[in-house]
């Protein structure tokens, strides 16, 4: 089996202890320089592309992905030869109650202008009632595509080409989604990539 390095935002590596058990357990940071590293060292990485925008949209029942504009992964896998693998987990958004808050309210501007700020969102959530932080005790089924692989190792790849290729893996997502959301319950949950 291949390795898989997850990789999230550098804002988490500010956290005492936790940083040290991240380190540990073989994650980094999400910068280009280390992605690159990994990938062309043969190594896997797990990315989870929509970040901190995607937290504050997450509820239960919802399948609300940020991708739309995020085009990054997709760049680095033409540059790389690396494959991106579709991933889906149902009943993830399920493990916390969230609070949303409007598009206009002060809470919402206030929790936006921190995720600017620090680069983490800070959501308002629950889990188990007598142990907030821990999630709830829920399923999580997590549905794996095939690999979506680059034509070629493109070093530097048009804007169209990039276009190209992430709109191949939102699609694959899509499918994905739709395939397989009957079989875990959720038929009536909608699939949006925004």
């Amino acid at each position: 089996g291949i390795q898989v390095h997850l990789l999230g935002h550098s804002a988490i590596f500010r956290i005492p202890f936790f940083r040290e058990w991240v380190l540990m357990h073989g994650h980094g940071s999400v910068g280009r320089s280390t992605c690159q590293s990994l990938l062309r060292s043969g190594k896997s990485i797990g990315l989870a592309p929509g970040g901190a925008r995607e937290s504050l949209e997450s509820g239960p029942k919802t399948m609300k992905l940020f991708l739309r504009r995020r085009r990054g992964f997709a760049k680095l896998a033409l540059q790389t030869g690396a494959a991106l693998v579709p991933v889906i987990g149902f009943g993830e958004n399920d493990l916390y109650s969230t609070v949303q808050f409007k598009s206009d309210s002060w809470a919402r501007l206030f929790q936006e202008r921190l995720q600017k700020m620090f680069g983490f969102a800070l959501p308002i959530f629950c889990g188990r009632y007598w142990c907030p932080l821990l999630p709830k005790r829920l399923p999580v089924d997590s549905v794996v595509g095939p690999p979506i692989r680059p034509e070629a190792i493109v070093p530097e790849p048009s804007e169209e080409a990039v276009a190209a290729f992430h709109a191949k893996y939102c699609e694959a997502l899509r499918h994905l989604f739709e395939t397989n959301k009957a079989r875990f319950g959720e038929a009536e949950m909608d699939f949006e990539i925004v």
